[in-house]
């Protein structure tokens, strides 16, 4: 009986000891096991582009990013090679046209979410526009690059904002960025209507509100980037102007938005220009919109607005220097306000 007990004690010990043994083993195989790779995933919403250009006197730096935007109002930067963009027509055709990506999430950025590098790309029909008869989920038709042009009429609301640490701080009055956006030479509403040969008829409409308090200070809405350039806070800087102006201004009877800020003791630094897909009073929908960064409120603040106002109207760099007549061309930007005088 004894002898019995104790093989019976060795058996459950052994048995105990494999259990554990195998346990282990698994474990370290789990732990020298590849990690599983990210699979692709598609996102699918609202593809806009902004501009940024850093303007100096060894010419014009810039670099464009690509976002996307879902239904519900999230927002991401995609990151995605131009030729995948190409046979669609271009940055252009694609401009606030309604798009599948397929990619994986890059690691988050300190400052949002994280960046998603795109695989592919291609057109979505948008659900409350496909055409009659046409099943909801067919692809939208192929983009023109001519889609984006604008006609007649283009009326720009102008939003002066002050940061909440410098609003003692107000660089110019009222009247002097009504010039800016005026019908007479030497206001974008005259220039534009030149250079597009009449298919911008002017800024008829256009209002500048301001000058308005920010609740946030400087560094809120601006930082140093890897480059070494001061940059916007794109969504930080729309998001808190609109607000402040928002008493005064129905943003659905304009086309464009120029946010306009008043210090910044920066020496390189970026404005912007592009689309963004905002909802302002209760109506989701595409604005033209331009950062206008407090360092370019002096130097050559003209040929600036008018520059960032052509990123916003969809259109992208020029590839040479076609001169004055050219806002988004190299040497466009600085020639515009050449020998321009107002005050």
């Amino acid at each position: 009986l004894v002898l019995c007990k104790r093989e019976k004690m060795r058996s459950a010990l052994f048995g105990s000891v494999k259990s554990y043994v195998v346990l282990f083993l698994l474990g370290a195989w789990v732990a020298s096991a590849p990690p599983a790779t990210a699979q692709p995933q598609p996102l699918t919403g609202w593809f806009t582009f902004i501009v940024a250009d850093y303007p100096s006197e060894a010419g014009l730096t810039s670099e464009t990013t690509y976002f996307l935007t879902e239904d519900s109002g999230e927002r991401y930067e995609l990151l995605i090679d131009v030729k995948l963009i190409r046979p669609l027509g271009g940055p252009v055709a694609l401009n606030r046209q309604r798009v599948t990506v397929v990619g994986e999430w890059e690691q988050s950025e300190p400052d949002g979410p994280a960046p998603f590098r795109v695989s592919s790309i291609e057109l979505a029909a948008a659900p409350s526009s496909a055409l009659p008869g046409a099943s909801p989920d067919e692809p939208a038709p192929l983009a023109s690059p001519l889609r984006t042009a604008v006609t007649g009429s283009q009326a720009w609301v102008t939003i002066l904002c002050r940061f909440a640490d410098a609003t003692h701080i107000t660089p110019h009055p009222v009247s002097h960025y009504e010039k800016l956006m005026g019908m007479a030479y030497p206001g974008l509403g005259h220039y534009w209507n030149e250079v597009s040969d009449g298919n911008i008829s002017d800024l008829a409409g256009s209002r500048v509100v301001g000058w308005h308090n920010l609740p946030q200070p400087r560094s809120y809405y601006l930082s140093i980037n890897e480059r070494g350039i001061e940059d916007f806070r794109l969504d930080r800087a729309v998001e808190d102007c609109t607000a402040v102006a928002d008493a005064t201004v129905f943003f659905p009877d304009f086309d464009g938005i120029n946010l306009v800020f008043n210090h910044s003791d920066a020496d390189r630094a970026w404005s912007r220009g592009g689309s963004r897909r905002l909802t302002l009073d209760g109506q989701p929908r595409f604005w033209g919109v331009t950062w206008i960064h407090p360092s370019h409120a002096e130097d050559n603040y003209h040929g600036i607005v008018a520059h960032e106002m052509g990123h916003a109207f969809g259109l992208m760099h020029s590839s040479g220097p076609y001169g004055r007549d050219d806002p988004i061309s190299r040497s466009g930007l600085k020639n515009l306000s050449d020998k321009v005088e107002w005050g």
